[in-house]
C-alpha cells in the first residue's frame, strides 16, 4: 500500500504542456495506489528534482539539478558534470533507501538508472534521457527536460 509519501506524476497531454506550462500534473484522477515499476520511476524522479538539503528528514537527500534549472548556468559541459552527478545521486539515494527498507516487489527495486542523452535543444533548455531497470528486468525511458538559463 502507498504511504502517505507517495506521489504520482503524470505526464500532461501534450497540447496541454504549453498552454499551462508545465510537463507534469498530480494527476486527473484520483488514483487509489502506485506500484511497480511507475512508483519505482516516481519515487526516483522526486530523488532527482528534490534540491540537496531541502529535505528536512534527511539532508542529504536530493541532487543538485533542480539548482540547474531557472540558473544563469550556459556551459554546456557545466550543465553535462551536474546531469551525470545528478543521476548518480538519485540513483545512490533510491538504492539507500531500498538497501534499510527493501520494498518486497521486484518490480519496486531499482536495478539501475542509467543516462542515455542529453539533448540541448536550444541555449536555454536541456532534456535529460534516462532509463530505469527494475530488478524484474522491466525499464522504462525517463525524459526530463527544464529551462537553464534565464
Amino acid at each position: 500500500m502507498p504511504t502517505t509519501y507517495d506521489t504520482y506524476f503524470e505526464l500532461l497531454p501534450e497540447v496541454e504542456q504549453g498552454v499551462q506550462r508545465g510537463t507534469f500534473t498530480y494527476g486527473y484522477q484520483k488514483h487509489i495506489g502506485i506500484a511497480g515499476l511507475q512508483k519505482l520511476i516516481n519515487k526516483w524522479i522526486k530523488a532527482f528534482l528534490t534540491e540537496e538539503g531541502t529535505d528536512l528528514s534527511s539532508r542529504q537527500y536530493g541532487t543538485s539539478f533542480a539548482g540547474l534549472i531557472g540558473s544563469n548556468v550556459t556551459d554546456r559541459a557545466d550543465i553535462q558534470q551536474i546531469v551525470y552527478s545528478s543521476v548518480a545521486k538519485a540513483t545512490a539515494d533510491i538504492n539507500s533507501i531500498q538497501s534499510r527498507f527493501p520494498p518486497e516487489d521486484p518490480t519496486e527495486i531499482l536495478q539501475s538508472a542509467e543516462l542515455t542523452s542529453i539533448i540541448f535543444e536550444d541555449n536555454s533548455s536541456v532534456s535529460v534521457y534516462v532509463l530505469i531497470q527494475n530488478q524484474a528486468g522491466q525499464r522504462l525511458q525517463v525524459i526530463l527536460a527544464g529551462k537553464v538559463s534565464t
